[in-house]
């Protein structure tokens, strides 16, 4: 059966195109190996770029946080980060809206993400932490950044807060004097773990009351011995 025009140019279409697509494998097969060496070359020194400036900012990180224990052992430490607080606005408001509100040291939270920043003067980027107990069964929790000056004696910045709150379902003191928790971080509306300053301002004006920016908290079941709990790492 002879074939209609139509479907011979279609049939002619696909040959060519088969002949073209070979040629053109063909002639990658025969320059791309070359250029595939030294694509393979190039990552392999990319990698190991990247792998030395790890290794370098764990260096300088490291030494940084030795010299920062060394210069600022814990009690020295506790008396200067209480006496910055007082210089600070966002932990001055916080305690005044929360007056039950009681500053922590740093030292007492686990390090999880990211590495601390070094400043240009070698000295670790840190944080001051404050917490607030709310109806005997939440944490609320206010982190302030700040650097040291070159003799870690005064502040040399601050940085935005950063606030989070925390649910406690349960906790039992252990044998040896410690804890055992249950708890989570309560998702702010809009499915935010941590409230930024633009979120503390927003609260600010509602005057700290939570159903108004959409949290709602259990305000009527305190657990016995939760203040208690709460205030075991509180600085002195």
């Amino acid at each position: 059966m002879p074939l209609g025009a139509r479907t011979a140019m279609y049939l002619r279409a696909l040959v060519f195109a088969a002949l073209f697509a070979s040629n053109t494998l063909v002639l990658i097969a025969l320059t791309g190996c070359s250029d595939g060496n030294d694509f393979s070359d190039s990552v392999d020194n990319s990698r190991e770029q990247r792998r030395a400036e790890a290794d370098h900012r764990f260096e300088v990180y490291f030494k940084a946080k030795e010299a920062y224990a060394e210069r600022l052992p814990d009690e020295a430490y506790n008396q200067l980060v209480k006496k910055i607080a007082l210089q600070n606005e966002y932990a001055v408001e916080f305690c005044e809206l929360y007056p039950q509100a009681f500053q922590q040291s740093s030292r007492m939270f686990a390090h999880i993400g990211p590495m601390p920043e070094v400043t240009s003067n070698g000295i670790l980027w840190d944080f001051m932490a404050f917490v607030a107990p709310l109806y005997g069964r939440y944490e609320f929790r206010c982190f302030i950044p700040f650097s040291l000056s070159a003799d870690y004696t005064t502040v040399e910045a601050f940085g935005d807060p950063s606030f989070d709150l925390i649910q406690v379902f349960d906790f039992e003191q252990t044998s040896v004097g410690g804890y055992k928790v249950n708890s989570r971080r309560v998702v702010f509306p809009g499915d935010l773990h941590r409230y930024e300053l633009e979120d503390w301002q927003r609260f600010k004006k509602h005057n700290g009351d939570w159903a108004k920016i959409g949290v709602h908290l259990r305000m009527d079941e305190p657990w016995p011995g939760f203040d208690e709990y709460c205030r075991r790492n509180m600085l002195r």
